[in-house]
């Protein structure tokens, strides 16, 4: 079984499409645990609308809004799935997403996968896709840039089980850096793309300045690496990005 992992606030205007990605997906053992955040607009009266007609959907609510890295670790306590895959409120999946994506990995008996992925804009247009240029990364390959999507990861649960993100920037890279440091495991590419990122203008994650101070944060303090080394890493990072991360 995989489970899905699903932080959400206030994000009425796409929880439905999102949820119905899921629904949709041509492998049908899941679990998918929807974690709304103390939610003010209507976000839960729909997923509660879904989680009465499929048993697979369960709604998680909570009292006070914590942020997205406490909503998903909630999910992860709560996970029974042999598999954990994670997608936000507003991203969607193809429907061969779990079906083709397990496969590659069992078949490899690969234990942290991701893929390339879609990007598109607040009101669902095209934008570009992203093509991951690694087929695997290492800790130290991890730190130079983060080349994985949220929405396109699939890890194995027992890799997980001592990790959950923290309440920082970037709460998900700083997961995987920590994943793959502390299991000596590489994170390796399934080619297919099949999954779609939405950008929404505005976000936290739209504010290059914020990345970047954010990424700085992560190499110093939550890898405990020093002054100099962070540097240079956070160089690396914005060379590799690219000056969009610079400029809007």
């Amino acid at each position: 079984m995989i489970s899905i992992i699903t932080p959400a606030y206030n994000c009425e205007i796409y929880i439905e499409e999102t949820i119905k990605t899921v629904i949709n997906q041509t492998y049908t053992d899941w679990e998918h645990i929807i974690v709304d955040d103390a939610s003010t607009d209507k976000t839960a009266d729909i997923i509660s609308r879904y989680a009465a007609g499929d048993a697979r959907i369960r709604l998680v609510r909570l009292k006070d809004n914590q942020g997205v890295a406490n909503a998903r670790n909630v999910a992860l306590d709560l996970a029974q799935g042999d598999y954990i895959a994670f997608l936000d409120s507003d991203d969607q999946w193809k429907p061969e997403k779990l079906e083709h994506h397990l496969q590659f990995m069992r078949q490899h008996q690969v234990q942290f996968s991701y893929t390339p992925y879609d990007v598109i804009d607040a009101a669902g247009n095209y934008i570009k896709e992203i093509v991951p240029k690694r087929k695997e990364v290492s800790y130290r390959q991890l730190l130079l840039t983060n080349v994985m999507a949220c929405c396109t990861i699939i890890v194995k649960s027992e890799l997980l089980e001592n990790e959950r993100m923290p309440s920082i920037g970037h709460e998900d890279y700083a997961m995987w850096l920590n994943v793959l440091r502390h299991t000596g495991v590489c994170a390796v590419c399934f080619p297919e793309n099949l999954s779609v990122y939405r950008k929404v203008t505005g976000s936290v994650s739209a504010n290059k300045w914020k990345t970047i101070c954010w990424n700085y944060h992560i190499y110093h303090c939550h890898q405990g690496i020093g002054v100099l080394r962070s540097c240079y890493y956070l160089m690396n990072f914005i060379v590799r990005t690219g000056v969009k991360y610079l400029i809007r």
